[in-house]
């Protein structure tokens, strides 16, 4: 029994010997640093904000302006991924987003239903349309390419949403 005591302890104290070594460095080995993480090509923000409806106008080809029915606030400038306008602003309470595009063969609204964008199946339209699923959205084209409307947040009166989204296609078909 002594015997197996002894050599039970003679192995753990080598296996205890065997653990400590392990992490011991040779004192003549060189010691390296961790080689720098390069950080990534980050994706660009696409997202290029602006300072007036004017300028953003100008570069897009767009024919937004302020609505004179509504109180407008909080206006914002975009231009997305270098094709398509957004103009966001507050009119009466209620946030909206403005946006066009020179192409037509996609859904630029931004507003989305259960079955994925709002207009994804309606772009063989060019009137103005309405999207469905209780999403208020508009979208309607002009020769120039297509414009879309969409409300959230806030106390939306879809009258009077249809109202500014009619008036909108109007003005900007006719000029």
């Amino acid at each position: 029994m002594k015997r197996m005591l002894a050599v039970l302890l003679a192995s753990m104290l080598a296996l205890s010997l065997c653990g400590c070594s392990l992490g011991v460095q040779n004192e003549f080995e060189e010691i390296k640093p961790e080689p720098e993480v390069q950080e990534t090509e980050q994706m660009t923000n696409p997202l290029v904000e602006y300072t007036s409806l004017e300028e953003l106008n100008e570069l897009t080809g767009a024919k937004f302006y302020r609505t004179g029915n509504a109180e407008v606030t909080d206006e914002q400038y975009f231009i997305i991924g270098g094709e398509i306008a957004d103009y966001r602003f507050t009119a009466d309470g209620v946030p909206y987003m403005w946006r066009f595009a020179m192409q037509t063969d996609m859904d630029i609204s931004g507003a989305y239903t259960e079955g994925g964008t709002a207009f994804a199946m309606q772009l063989d339209k060019t009137d103005l349309t309405f999207a469905e699923d209780g999403v208020l959205a508009a979208r309607w084209c002009t020769g120039e390419g297509q414009y879309t409307l969409a409300a959230g947040g806030g106390e939306v009166n879809e009258e009077a949403f249809r109202t500014m989204a009619t008036e909108l296609s109007l003005v900007t078909k006719a000029e």
